[in-house]
């Protein structure tokens, strides 16, 4: 999945700051890695891409203030988890990309995630990029990734691992991205953009310099009307009076004129961020209905072991999660486990009956008796 990057007008009020980091170079081949003998390849690097959405931003720091980042913050693993017990999440990815990022001056492949930092809970931090933006300092980062639920451990080609060089991982999920002050093991994984409060696509004219445009150009008509009074109050220089008249009218023409160009020029641009934005909430709409209709369609391969029957158990569930999957919060895995246990008491239910009739035997089988009676040399026999 790929996400539109968008710089907005002005500070979300939720304090959700959008930002880009690139979290990896992609590696034309495997001769290449980074410092931690890592060969990122873009076949697999795509293919384990939507993991990176949900994925924290973190930090790790070292006083109160909240302000300046060190490193990952580690403190061990549960299991073949990793532990950053010393790190907070400060923001999240919501999509990503690749795209072509400058390293010491030379145009490098990346895999990129989109996302934000927030503002709210972390004002300081915020700054301290913004200060490093705009002094044009680069701010490093680093990945962290692991291995998926079915293989716990990272997959790599031709089983490497370990400390093997040039090793490429194939299977795993990105799990977080770090920013540091320590160096990196990637001098491509940094920070690529953090939105500002104006607006600087096409250096468009925002309603502020219009309206300072016509505060001038009023001043300018004022100073033309001072002229003409100080001129028609000064009779002995009536020929260079009718002259400057002349002049500041052929101005005030071409003012006025420049004005209206001006105006013609907003109401287009204005008509412009119109489309866009329709067309904008447009695709926003379709990735929305496709995402339903993919996680329903996960549920409805989830079900097809299970009869109608079987389904019934979890009826209200499956109703919830068909109308809205992704606030519903009902998981699949959820509603497959809820049929299983129905059926497996079901299960235990008729091995019950079975039981009880089992027990029943020897009363339907039990001992008879009979009669025979001898009857002109016939046996007829009565129970």
């Amino acid at each position: 999945m790929k996400s539109t990057f968008e710089i907005s007008q002005a500070l979300a009020p939720d304090g959700r700051r959008r930002v880009k980091f690139a979290l990896h170079e992609i590696y034309p081949d495997e001769t290449h890695c980074n410092a931690n003998g890592i060969t990122y390849l873009e076949e697999y690097s795509r293919k384990n891409a939507d993991s990176i959405i949900g994925m924290p931003f973190c930090a790790r720091f070292l006083d109160d203030d909240k302000e300046i980042p060190y490193d990952h913050g580690l403190t061990g693993e549960i299991g073949s988890m990793p532990v950053f017990e010393d790190s907070v999440q400060v923001g999240s990815a919501d999509g990503w990309d690749i795209e072509e990022v400058e390293v010491d001056g030379e145009k490098r492949k990346a895999m990129v995630a989109l996302g934000y930092i927030n503002q709210q809970r972390y004002p300081k931090f915020v700054e301290w990029l913004e200060e490093r933006q705009d002094a044009g300092l680069t701010t490093y980062g680093s990945v962290e990734f692991v291995g998926t639920q079915e293989n716990q451990r990272i997959i790599y080609k031709d089983g490497k691992g370990g400390d093997d060089k040039y090793r490429v991982p194939i299977e795993y999920v990105y799990s977080g991205y770090c920013v540091l002050t320590v160096k990196p093991s990637d001098p491509a994984a940094m920070m690529l953009e953090l939105n500002q409060a104006k607006n600087e696509e096409d250096n468009l004219m925002d309603n502020r310099e219009i309206k300072e445009l016509f505060e001038t150009l009023l001043s300018r008509l004022d100073e033309t009307n001072a002229c003409k009074d100080t001129i028609a109050s000064n009779e002995a220089e009536m020929g260079v009076k009718d002259n400057k008249i002349q002049e500041l009218e052929d101005a005030r023409a071409s003012i006025l004129e420049e004005r209206d160009t001006l105006d013609k020029q907003y109401q287009a641009l204005n008509q412009k961020y119109e489309d866009l934005m329709r067309q904008y909430n447009l695709v926003q709409d379709d990735l929305a209905e496709m995402r339903v209709k993919e996680r329903v369609g996960e549920l409805n391969a989830a079900l097809e072991p299970y009869s109608a029957k079987e389904r019934e158990a979890a009826k209200d569930e499956i109703a919830a999660f068909e109308k809205d999957p992704e606030g519903c919060g009902i998981e699949i895995n959820q509603i497959t486990e809820k049929i299983e246990a129905a059926a497996y008491r079901q299960m235990k239910a008729s091995m019950a009956a079975e039981l009880n009739s089992a027990a029943r035997v020897d009363d339907i089988f039990g001992p008879v008796s009979y009669t025979v009676v001898v009857n002109d040399g016939f046996c007829d026999m009565f129970d």
